[in-house]
């Protein structure tokens, strides 16, 4: 008796290595692509919708305090920042800051490399 159970037992192995096995190679000859049907892993998927990742993309000048009282302050950063493309960087000018954005992220490389080459002449560089 326990000679055929043990039996059925190696039959019934055989037989489940058996279906895996055919179902990898109808799987391989038959080309099927994307991890859920090979790994038969149906169900809901969550698609990604969004992706945080902080970057710097532009300069933040602090203008120096002695540098407030200055006349044409506003007409010399502009002259100082004339150099900048326009439709490639948004710049923010109040009393106490400038920043420079760029607009598109490939575009900030440039703005590091401009930034050393025309320092502010009336600001604390911050970051």
């Amino acid at each position: 008796m326990q000679a055929q159970l043990l039996k059925l037992d190696e039959a019934r192995l055989r037989e489940g290595k058996r279906k895996r096995g055919d179902s990898k190679k109808y799987v391989f000859d038959h080309g099927i692509k994307g991890v859920r049907r090979v790994m038969n892993k149906h169900g809901t998927v969550m698609s990604l919708q969004q992706v945080d990742h902080p970057c710097s993309t532009g300069l933040h000048w602090e203008i120096s305090p002695l540098e407030h009282f200055r006349p044409n302050l506003k007409a010399e950063m502009q002259g100082w920042m004339s150099s900048l493309p326009p439709d490639k960087y948004d710049v923010t000018l109040t009393d106490t800051h400038i920043a420079i954005r760029a607009k598109i992220l490939t575009d900030v490389s440039a703005l590091i490399t401009w930034s050393p080459q025309h320092p502010s002449p009336f600001a604390v560089h911050r970051h």
